[in-house]
Order: structure tokens, then C-alpha cells, then sequence
């Protein structure tokens, strides 16, 4: 790395304590593992690779995933991954206190998932793309979170941006969502929606969000914002955030000393 010049991506985490009992014409939104995908964000100096399950960077060793790449075109990379966990402690159907976190690449130690999965709705399901500003055959045929918009439901045909319909204002904007729906605590089974018995994990939903810009005092930056939003039926009192962080200054098999700062 030159000199005095380093990448930096920028993570907001928001937290959205939500009663499913207090909303109304509530959207069902459950993760599906066939609607994974992977798209590259590359339009300032920083190239890297987003999947739509809670993780950017890299899930694996592959040409054609970019672990923080910079400059773009290079070859040389920076970060390996980032992946988003979230914990929380419920109280299982028979009473007991249980932790219960949802993370990107685990599996409990029976082999059952414990990852975010993506919510189908929020990408076109013919694109090979996670939903990106700058492609519209990415984009569903309606947004789910704006059919409550009377004049225009669904922004049928329309970017659903961070800072409103049709804003551009970023270079390039990904967009999805993520449900721990899946996971489970095995031989402690939790229902976390009283309308939905069928329901795993802690009723959470991530809407997250990736962001470029061009502008020469933000060139080496990529943002990320995930708001988790408690979509079940009951409070918890205890819940716990953290971002994955994998260094890769120098490459494979020259990581071992790197210091990765968040």
C-alpha cells in the first residue's frame, strides 16, 4: 500500500425495535438460499464484490470475486471480507434463556445454517445481479416497502434509493434485504412471530446498503449501512452487533501481520 494512502469503508448499523403486533398490512419478507447473488461494485477506485447474504469482499478463493481491490483494475487487494452478525437472547418455547446469532459462513454442530438469506423480493429473480442503481434489469417489477406510497405503489419502474425514488445521487447503490429465517437453535426451538409458527431465528430483517461515489474526497471510500429491523413479535433485552473484518494487505500468504482497524 503507498504511502500514507489507505481505503476505508464506512458501516452504519441501525437498530429498529419493531413489535410485529403494532404494524399493519405488514409485508412478509422470509430469506430463500436460491436467490443468492453476487454483483461488483467498482465505480470509484475501490472494486469489491457484494453478496446479498450479509457479506462483501470474498466467500471464497475465486477470479472472479474482489476482495477490496484498489486501485480497481490493479490486482491488488486490501480487505478480504466483511461479513454482518447479529445476536440476540430469546427465550425458547420451553422457557430457557438461548443465545441465538445469525453469521455469514457458520453452522452450528449439527451442520445447520446459522446465515442471512436473501429476501427474494428485492432484485429481479431473471438478473444474475443483487439490485444496483445503474442497471434497471436488475430491479424487482415493484419495491415491497413502497406499495404504502398512494400515488405511486411499488415505484413500479423506479429506483428505490437511499435518499428517495429515483435519486441518483451516489455512483452506484445496492440494494437488499437479509431474514435470519432459517436459523435455529437445534434441540431449543424458538418461536419468534405469533401470526407465523413456522417462523425461525430471532424475526429479524436487514436492509442493507452499498454506496460509491466519485468525488475525489470520498474516491477510496465504500459505505455500507445495514438497519436491522426486529420484525417479530416480542422485545429482547439483550442484542449484540458486530462486523466481521478479514485483512488481506499484501495478498494471499502475506496476510499473517496485517492490522486492520474499524
Amino acid at each position: 500500500m503507498r504511502k500514507n494512502r489507505s481505503i476505508l469503508f464506512r458501516t452504519s448499523i441501525f437498530l429498529i425495535m419493531i413489535p410485529n403486533c403494532f404494524l399493519f398490512g405488514q409485508i412478509i419478507e422470509r430469506g430463500d438460499p436460491n436467490f443468492r447473488r453476487k454483483t461488483d461494485i467498482d465505480i470509484n477506485k475501490i472494486r469489491t464484490t457484494i453478496f446479498n447474504y450479509g457479506i462483501t469482499g470474498r466467500s471464497g478463493v475465486s477470479p472472479d470475486q474482489y476482495p477490496y481491490e484498489w486501485p480497481t483494475n490493479s490486482g491488488q487487494n486490501y480487505i478480504a471480507l466483511t461479513a454482518l452478525a447479529v445476536g440476540a437472547e430469546v427465550t425458547t418455547d420451553a422457557g430457557e434463556k438461548k443465545p441465538l446469532v445469525t453469521i455469514p459462513f457458520r453452522s452450528d454442530q449439527t451442520g445447520a445454517s446459522m446465515t442471512w438469506e436473501p429476501v427474494p423480493s428485492y432484485l429481479n429473480p431473471n438478473s444474475d445481479k443483487i439490485a444496483i442503481s445503474d442497471d434497471e434489469s436488475s430491479w424487482p417489477l415493484n419495491w415491497p416497502d413502497k406499495m404504502d406510497d398512494e400515488n405511486d405503489p411499488g415505484w413500479v419502474g423506479s429506483w428505490n434509493g437511499y435518499f428517495g425514488k429515483d435519486q441518483f445521487n451516489a455512483g452506484q447503490e445496492i440494494f437488499y434485504k437479509v431474514s435470519d429465517d432459517r436459523n435455529y437453535i437445534v434441540g431449543h426451538p424458538y418461536t419468534p412471530d405469533s401470526t407465523d409458527i413456522s417462523r425461525k431465528g430471532a424475526g429479524l430483517i436487514t436492509s442493507v446498503r452499498v454506496l460509491e461515489w466519485k468525488q475525489i474526497l470520498i474516491e477510496d471510500v465504500v459505505f455500507i449501512l445495514h438497519e436491522v429491523k426486529n420484525d417479530g413479535s416480542y422485545d429482547y433485552d439483550k442484542m449484540s452487533f458486530s462486523l466481521w473484518l478479514a485483512a488481506l494487505v499484501g495478498g494471499d500468504g502475506d496476510s499473517g501481520d496485517d492490522t486492520p482497524d474499524f
